[in-house]
């Protein structure tokens, strides 16, 4: 059965990937996997650390039963399913969201916005409360707000080295519960890039340029996992408090990206439409916006129940 549950996570974590504000981290935060997803991550990235060290054992006696023993070391019960869920999820959702938020943009970015400050309610009533709790999460709230104001012109062609380093911070999007790599996407220009040669990948295109250009993103995704990923799982151990601030800040800030007061016909997407205030809205707007924030809100809180049920 945990299988299954795992599998069902995976699922929605692989959903709100595909979300540009709402991220995997999200969603494995409300649903309380949190740290077990960062020590997983950390595993991984010690293994991957081990693996480059001793490449040349590899060949010698036991090489490779002893890399088989210590990737069986690994928490593979909970991220066999786990991720097995995301690639599915991001698989068949990717296409289907585009069109919620293209078509529904006000109630979807609704929704997605009374997620969010479920979140930050959960993340506030875990981290006591204190003037420390109060300095972190205004200092990142600040900074992130800067940073998710930033607008990039998409590039078609980027170079390797840009994918790259786009790969490594790309990979905070997953670590930290805030945000989407199809946020960060955005923010790095690469948005359509992305996602096109990942569509073409389904669609059975293996072209050098698209299998290169993916392969370069993703050796900088893992370069990323192995710098960030340790220190994400010291920081929630040594401290937990300051780490729920930065949580926080985070999640405030993500509230600009989803803000769903929208002008819907000045763009074809929620993304590219023109963010405005509630009174230039009408009352049935207004009233849509409450109603799906607050159904939003509430799936935050059945996902707890679920999760305390299941405990």
């Amino acid at each position: 059965m945990n299988g299954l549950r795992f599998f069902l996570y995976g699922m929605v974590m692989g959903f709100a990937e595909t979300i540009p504000g709402v991220g995997a981290g999200t969603v494995a935060f409300i649903i309380g996997i949190y740290e077990r997803f960062i020590s997983f991550m950390s595993s991984v990235s010690g293994f991957i650390k081990k693996l480059f060290i001793n490449f040349p054992k590899i060949f010698q006696k036991n090489g490779v039963k002893n890399i088989i023993k210590d990737f069986k070391n690994l928490d593979l019960e909970f991220a066999i399913p786990l991720f097995s869920g995301v690639l599915i999820a991001i698989a068949i959702f990717s296409n289907l969201v585009s069109f919620l938020l293209s078509n529904f943009a006000i109630q979807m970015m609704s929704i997605f916005f009374g997620i969010i400050i479920a979140t930050t309610y959960i993340s506030i009533k875990n981290s006591h409360f204190s003037k420390n709790f109060l300095f972190f999460s205004f200092l990142t709230f600040v900074l992130s707000f800067i940073l998710f104001g930033i607008s990039v012109k998409e590039t078609s062609s980027p170079s390797f080295i840009f994918l790259f380093f786009a790969g490594m911070v790309a990979i905070l999007a997953i670590l930290l519960p805030s945000i989407s790599g199809s946020f960060v996407l955005l923010i790095l220009g690469l948005y359509e890039f992305i996602l096109s040669r990942v569509a073409k990948i389904f669609l059975l295109n293996f072209s050098f340029e698209v299998i290169f250009s993916l392969f370069i993103f993703g050796v900088g995704m893992i370069f990323g996992l192995i710098l960030f990923s340790k220190i994400f799982e010291d920081a929630l151990k040594k401290f937990e408090k300051e780490s729920y601030a930065v949580i926080t800040g985070f999640l405030l800030a993500s509230l600009k990206t989803l803000w769903p007061f929208l002008d819907v016909k000045s763009g074809e997407t929620a993304e590219k439409m023109t963010k405005i205030s509630p009174f230039d809205l009408g009352f049935f707007e207004n009233f849509q916006i409450a109603i799906f924030s607050l159904i939003g809100f509430l799936i935050v809180f059945f996902l707890l129940k679920n999760k305390k049920t299941k405990r």
